[in-house]
């Protein structure tokens, strides 16, 4: 019986392995046979492009998974993009960005981006009341005159 136990686990591996090896077979055949629309994901994408403190927010029409070609084969496509103000003013929109990513990190639980490129990107300019120029966030807080710390400059591009 101990003499069979080796065999029996070097099976039972090597099952787990050519199942493993099948699945992702089929999830690449899946994705290269055609686009899949995945607008699921769409909510957690306009989080991740979105500022933490709610200074701007992403929104986005479209979610495609997309096969690339041999050197990015797993393409995330945003349809429809648009980066929004707190205060309601469109800052840049664009109307496609494919993020490359890179499929080696994904079965370590990585969403690594290796490439993105951003199709006819608009990016707003606007006139403040003082006559002075922004990118649509307005100006920072800025912090009482008798504190010590140093003072903010305007917002600019908040990527």
């Amino acid at each position: 019986m101990s003499k069979r136990l080796p065999v029996l686990l070097a099976r039972v591996v090597l099952v787990v392995f050519l199942l493993l090896a099948l699945a992702a077979g089929g999830g690449l055949a899946w994705i290269a046979a055609a686009p899949r629309q995945l607008n699921e994901l769409t909510p957690y994408i306009e989080k991740a492009f979105s500022h933490s403190e709610g200074r701007y927010s992403a929104h986005i029409g479209e979610t495609w998974l997309v096969w690339g070609d041999w050197r990015h084969p797993l393409n995330a496509t945003l349809r429809d993009v648009k980066i929004v103000t707190k205060e309601g003013k469109t800052f840049s929109s664009f109307p496609e960005i494919s993020i490359s990513i890179d499929i080696l990190e994904l079965p370590f639980g990585n969403v690594l981006p290796s490439e993105i490129t951003l199709t006819q990107p608009v990016i707003s300019l606007y006139q403040e009341k003082d006559k002075s120029l922004s990118f649509g966030f307005g100006k920072l807080e800025t912090p009482a005159p008798d504190s010590e710390e140093p003072q903010p400059l305007e917002a600019s591009v908040p990527f």
